[in-house]
């Protein structure tokens, strides 16, 4: 499909993230966000002078999507059984 073809119901505007609030949602450091394998990859904002990004951010609904991902892989639970 080309970008011509996108409907105006197609056309939604995702929350960027940045580090400090997807750090926050996950508990993880920047470092690992951005080497985590299944982690979605982060989006550029800014680059510093010599190539490497200067800031970046997240899509919100990709990391939700990965924090449902990961509650929904959790064992069950058993209820705690009152004592006899």
């Amino acid at each position: 499909m080309s970008q011509a073809e996108v409907t105006e119901s197609q056309r939604t505007v995702d929350e960027l993230l940045p580090t400090r609030l997807v750090e926050k949602a996950t508990g993880l450091e920047r470092q690992t966000l951005v080497r985590l394998p299944g982690f979605p990859r982060f989006v550029v904002l800014s680059m510093r002078a010599d190539g490497r990004p200067a800031k970046i951010a997240w899509l919100k609904s990709e990391v939700d999507a990965w924090i449902l991902a990961r509650a929904a892989q959790r064992k069950p639970t058993q209820a705690p059984t009152e004592p006899a």
